[in-house]
């Protein structure tokens, strides 16, 4: 079965990512709370990554399974965002994710917990609550179930130049 193109939020604009330590990538998006899993060592730093990329926020109106979100941005001629860009677009549009969850599927870790029982993956995501702005993982197999239509999907596209 071939995926239905999604739905596109209205927003589409460049980021630019950086060579940058990934503490200083989070540091730059002064997010109030930071999973402590989120380091070097877990998601090393894709020197591919670098450069200036043109991005668009995905959303499908009601619950899907990340494999259909990738498919479905593929069929666009897209890319799932890694946590790279989904670390520029933190810092250059903070209060998006004040208004939805934002995924980046392109990057994932492997972590022994519950989610172990799924698939054992979590991938990097941004959202909010009372007023302040988290960056955390999300169980990887979970993101079908609890995205009820409201979530957005970090996409990118080829590199425009490094």
């Amino acid at each position: 079965m071939v995926a239905s193109p999604p739905h596109e939020v209205e927003k589409r604009d460049t980021i630019t990512v950086m060579s940058l330590p990934l503490a200083e990538r989070i540091a730059r998006g002064k997010y109030d709370w930071t999973n402590e899993d989120l380091t070097e060592n877990h998601l090393p730093h894709d020197p591919t990554s670098v450069g200036e990329w043109e991005w668009k926020l995905v959303h499908f109106g009601k619950r899907v399974s990340p494999k259909t979100a990738v498919a479905a941005v593929q069929v666009s001629s897209w890319t799932p965002a890694t946590l790279e860009h989904l670390l520029s677009f933190g810092e250059k549009y903070p209060k998006e994710q004040r208004k939805y969850t934002i995924i980046a599927l392109g990057s994932s870790i492997a972590l022994g917990s519950l989610c172990v029982i799924y698939d054992g993956r979590f991938v990097p995501g941004l959202w909010s609550g009372d007023s302040k702005r988290f960056l955390n993982l999300f169980c990887w197999a979970a993101i079908g179930v609890v995205t009820l239509g409201f979530w957005r999907f970090a996409a990118r596209s080829e590199v425009l130049k490094n």
